[in-house]
Parts: structure tokens; C-alpha cells; sequence
């Protein structure tokens, strides 16, 4: 049974692999260079004292044709943030402070987008460092007025953490997923650094509070409007959590919010008015979500079972070879060595090892694909590829974990819930 559920996952991997991998291959979609109205940068704050500075100073360096002002909401931050900000608009009559108290994100970008002037908002996230042509690159689309909004490429502000190196190449494949859902016009997420016509914030009524994921959440309503939304080469830098606790924390978090989203717009699944968002991009989200509580409890009996027979049962509780056994399943080095020995008939080959190297390959090219297409190909980042299995484990349970918090028909679904959280 076990082999024809995996059969069926390195099926389907083959299929959206080779999709992704053409639509990749695929040229690029060319935008007008010549937009210059006027900008407003909404930041919505809270306890930023540590970067909101970097941030501000990265918006004034930006290249743009036109007019930029800067609107920072501090949200009842209880550190530093507003008195920085304030001596910062001493020196720069294009930045002004906002103040509201406590309401959460997505009330406090309403409230920069209703105090602003600019007919396109860029709304970014308070530690964020712009490349100096970013705001141009996410402008640049509203020359076609059928555009509604746009979103950017998030790239991770790297260190010598390799938790972060994780993280960087999990962002790296977050940006591809969505570059390539722009090549099938069905974008839909805009997440920490992105850009609205502010004419259809208007008419979708701003940001909401009843989910986590507020980008994610108008991104549906604005695409319910009948409004295109693509994808620039716009790049924006972040921070992100340092620690294990912070990572769980936050996709936990993500999770909660895109089952929340998708439960409030379920009537798009399947719904032909809305194309491919409705036949092929929300499903292929929420296969996400099907795929931990398959993948997760195999690899657990695979693991184990290989443990137990193998070496427990033999008296071999701990030893090199046990060792060898984990690094093995948790690296690509083990992937390697496991095909290399099938091809040269060292061991058996299960009727399985077909589909599973053209899945494992097709995948690995994609990989490769997205890191040349999002980020520089650096040492860190193929690192990170051989190690990347127990990391891609220990997020998807983050991710699959939501269900149980938030499938549950007797739990009441309305209300404030999209509040602040900072994950260390």
C-alpha cells in the first residue's frame, strides 16, 4: 500500500515539475518602464526599533521617477520605534509617523493607505531593505490600467546561521512558486512587499481582520473584482526568525492563516469564473497541506522501520553505522548513493525506482532553475539543497499541524484575529 501512495506522490511531482519547468523556460513578461506617478510607502510598525531605521533609509535610496512619500503607522509599539521615526522626519519632510493603538497589521496599513496621497501604495514590511531599483520594478506594471495590484520577489537578508540558509532557499522556491503562477495569470498572493492601486484598495475596502494572512486574503477579493495582479522582479530583503522556536512559530502561524483564507474564499475552488486560481492554483495550495499527512507519517515508518530491523533488533542501538544510517536519509547524499546502487544492481529495484528518479531529477532541475532565476547561485544555497529534506519535514508539519487548529466545525470563525507576533 505504502508503494502505491508514493507512486501516486512521484506521479504527481512529475507532472507539476515538468509544468513548472516549461513555464520557467519560458520568456519573460516585459512591463512598461515609464511609470512615474506618485508613490506612498505605507510601513506598518511595531516594536522596529531595530531595523525601522535601515528601513526608511533603503525607501529614500530607491530609484523612482516620480514623487515618494513615506508614511510609517507605529502600532503601539512599547520600544524606540516612533521616537526614531520622528527624528528621522526632522530631516525629511517626505516621511510622516501615523500612530494607532495596538489594532494589529492589516488595521494599521489602513490606516497609512487612508492618510496617503499616492495613487499607487507600496505597502512593506518594517524590516525590509530595498535593491535600489525596486520601487521602479514594482511601479512599473500600473502602466497597464487593467493592473490592480503587484508583488515582489522577498529575499532573505542572509548571515552565518544556517538556519537562515534554510530559510533563504524556502523563499528562493516561495518566490519561483509564484513567478510561475504569474506565467499562468493566476497570481493571487501578495506577501511583505507589495504594491496596490490605490483606487481598488478603496473598492475592495482595505485590509481585514479576520485572518492571518491579510496579504493573501485580498489578494483573492481584489482578483474577485475582476482586477489583474502580476508578479515583478522587484526585490526586497528581510530578517527572519533566528531560531527553531521562531520558525515553528511563524509557519504555524502562515498555515493558520492560508487555511483561514481558503476556508472564507471556498467558493473559488473549482469555480470557472475564476480560471486557473480556481482549478488549479488554490488546489495546488491545498495539496500542500494533503501532502504532510502522507509524506510526514511514511518517512517516519520508513526511518524507523529501517532502524529496527536493521540495527535495534541486531543489538545495534548506537554506533557509526547507525549514524551513517540518519545522515544518509537526511541528505542528498544518501538520495545519491541509493540510486547509484539500484542502477549497478547492488540492491534490488522496487517497481517504484523509476518514477522516483524522474521525480527526484525533474525536481532538482526546477531547484536549480529557481535558484539561478531568484537568487545568485552561491555556495550557501547548494548547501542548503543537500541538507534541505529534514528542514522541508520540520515546516510541513508546521504547516500540517494548523489543521487540527483550525478544522473544527464547533469553533467560532468570526472576529479580530490578525494581530502582531514577532518570532525570534
Amino acid at each position: 500500500m505504502i508503494d502505491e501512495i508514493l507512486a501516486g506522490i512521484f506521479l504527481a511531482s512529475i507532472f507539476t515539475f515538468s509544468l513548472w519547468t516549461l513555464l520557467a523556460l519560458l520568456p519573460e513578461r516585459k512591463h512598461s518602464n515609464t511609470f512615474s506617478k506618485n508613490l506612498s510607502v505605507v510601513i506598518p510598525a511595531h516594536n522596529e526599533e531595530s531595523c525601522i531605521k535601515e528601513t526608511v533609509e533603503s525607501v529614500f535610496k530607491s530609484e523612482y521617477a516620480g514623487q515618494i512619500e513615506v508614511i510609517i503607522v507605529d502600532d503601539g509599539s512599547k520600544d524606540a520605534t516612533p521616537k526614531i521615526v520622528e527624528e528621522l522626519t526632522e530631516s525629511n519632510k517626505s516621511l510622516r509617523l501615523l500612530k494607532t493603538s495596538h489594532a494589529g497589521k492589516a488595521a494599521a496599513a489602513n490606516k497609512g493607505v487612508g492618510e496617503s496621497n499616492g495613487e499607487v501604495i507600496i505597502l512593506l514590511d518594517a524590516d525590509s531593505r530595498l535593491e535600489k531599483d525596486a520601487l521602479q520594478l514594482l511601479a512599473n506594471p500600473f502602466s497597464d490600467e487593467h493592473v490592480g495590484a503587484v508583488s515582489g520577489i522577498i529575499a532573505v537578508a542572509s548571515n552565518n546561521n544556517p538556519l537562515v540558509w534554510f530559510q533563504d532557499f524556502e523563499y528562493v522556491l516561495s518566490s519561483m512558486w509564484r513567478y510561475i503562477f504569474d506565467k499562468m495569470k493566476c497570481t493571487y498572493i501578495l506577501p511583505g512587499f507589495a504594491a496596490f492601486r490605490k483606487s481598488v484598495l478603496e473598492e475592495v475596502g482595505g485590509f481585514q481582520t479576520d485572518t492571518l494572512s491579510e496579504d493573501f486574503d485580498i489578494g483573492l477579493r481584489i482578483r474577485k473584482l475582476g482586477r489583474n495582479i502580476v508578479m515583478s522582479k522587484a526585490v526586497m530583503h528581510t530578517n527572519v526568525p533566528q531560531t527553531i522556536r521562531g520558525v515553528a512559530s511563524q509557519r504555524f502561524r502562515w498555515g493558520r492563516g492560508t487555511i483561514q483564507v481558503m476556508r472564507k474564499h471556498k467558493d473559488m475552488f473549482f469555480n470557472l469564473k475564476h480560471g486557473l486560481i480556481g482549478f488549479y492554483g488554490l488546489p495546488n495550495q491545498a495539496y500542500y497541506f494533503v501532502q504532510g499527512f502522507v509524506i510526514i507519517p511514511i518517512t517516519i515508518y520508513q526511518i524507523l522501520d529501517g532502524y529496527l530491523n536493521y540495527f535495534a533488533l541486531q543489538n545495534n542501538l548506537l554506533s557509526l553505522q547507525v549514524a551513517k544510517y540518519f545522515f544518509d536519509w537526511f541528505s542528498m547524499i544518501g538520495t545519491v548513493k541509493f540510486i547509484h546502487n539500484t542502477l549497478t544492481g547492488a540492491w534490488t529495484m522496487a517497481w517504484t525506482f523509476p518514477i522516483f528518479l524522474m521525480s527526484w531529477s525533474l525536481t532538482n532541475i526546477y531547484n536549480i532553475i529557481a535558484i539561478k532565476k531568484m537568487r545568485r547561485a552561491r555556495l550557501k544555497v547548494f548547501l542548503t539543497l543537500i541538507f534541505f529534506f529534514p528542514y522541508f519535514l520540520f515546516t510541513l508539519s508546521f504547516y500540517t499541524l494548523p489543521f487540527f487548529a483550525e478544522i473544527n466545525p464547533f469553533k467560532k470563525r468570526a472576529g479580530h484575529v490578525n494581530i502582531w507576533e514577532k518570532n525570534k
